[in-house]
C-alpha cells in the first residue's frame, strides 16, 4: 500500500538506554511495592504478570501526562480554554506570552517521500529571538542537582526527531526543543545549532536505512534501498 513509517517508528531501531533504564526502574519499584500477602498466596507466575502490568501502568501514566500537556499547549496557542489549575500549563502560558509571536501551524502531518517517512510535528512557530523554528514539546520528570536547581535533559532522539521533521518543512528552519518540568512550573528551551541539526539528519538517514533493511521494505525510491 506504499505506507510510510513514522519518525518515531523509525527511531525504535536506535537504542534508548536512558528510557530503558527508567522502565527497568519502574519494574523494580512495582516488584518492591507489591503486597507481600499476595506474593505469599498467589502463584509466582501470576505475581510476575501483575508486577509487569503495574510497571507498564506507570509508563502509560507518564505518556498520558505528556499528551495532556501537549493538548493544553495547543489550546493555549489557539486561544481556546485550557486547564488553569495545571502548574505546567500555567508555566507554558507564561513562556508562550514571552516568546511566541505567532504559530504558523500545530500538530501537522509532514511527509518526506524521497527518503520515505512521515510524522506529526508539534508545530512551526515564530519565536521572538530565533525567528521561525520547528518546535517539539517534551514533558520531562526533571531531577535536581546538588544545589537544588532543576536540570532538564536534552536527548539525542529529541534532535533526531526534529531534524527529520524540519527536512519536510519549506526553507528548513532551525529546530527548538522545549522541556516542561513535570515536577515544577518551569519551562526550558534549547535551540540546536545548524551543525548539530545537519549531523542528526545524516544520522537519521542511516537509522532509516537500518529500519528498511530489518523489514526488507524500502518506501523511498521505488523498490530501491534508501541511500543515506
Amino acid at each position: 500500500q506504499d505506507l510510510l513509517p513514522s519518525v518515531t517508528t523509525v527511531l525504535t531501531v536506535k537504542a534508548a538506554p536512558g528510557l530503558e533504564a527508567w522502565k527497568q526502574n519502574q519494574l523494580l519499584l512495582a516488584a518492591l511495592t507489591f503486597p507481600e500477602e499476595s506474593k505469599a498466596k498467589d502463584d509466582l507466575g501470576i505475581v510476575a504478570k501483575q508486577i509487569v502490568h503495574d510497571a507498564k501502568a506507570q509508563v502509560s501514566e507518564a505518556a498520558s501526562r505528556g499528551t495532556i500537556v501537549h493538548d493544553g499547549i495547543e489550546c493555549i496557542l489557539n486561544n481556546e480554554p485550557w486547564d488553569k489549575e495545571s502548574e505546567q500549563l500555567c508555566a507554558m502560558d507564561e513562556w508562550i506570552t514571552a516568546n511566541v509571536l505567532e504559530s504558523k501551524w500545530l500538530e501537522q502531518v509532514v511527509v518526506n517521500k524521497e527518503v520515505g517517512y512521515a510524522g506529526r510535528s508539534d508545530g512551526l512557530i515564530e519565536h521572538q529571538e530565533h525567528g521561525h523554528v520547528v518546535v517539539d514539546w517534551k514533558t520531562q520528570n526533571c531531577k535536581q542537582n546538588a544545589k537544588g536547581d532543576w536540570v532538564p535533559r536534552y536527548y539525542d532522539k529529541f534532535l533526531l526527531q526534529l531534524a527529520a521533521y524540519r527536512e519536510c518543512v519549506e526553507n528548513k528552519p532551525p529546530v527548538l526543543s522545549v522541556v516542561i518540568n513535570a515536577n515544577a512550573g518551569e519551562v526550558y528551551e534549547k535551540l540546536w545549532t545548524e551543525e548539530e541539526t545537519q549531523a542528526a539528519w545524516d544520522a537519521f538517514k542511516h537509522i532509516h536505512s537500518v529500519w528498511c533493511y530489518d523489514r526488507n521494505y524500502f518506501p523511498g525510491a521505488k523498490d530501491q534501498e534508501v541511500s543515506a
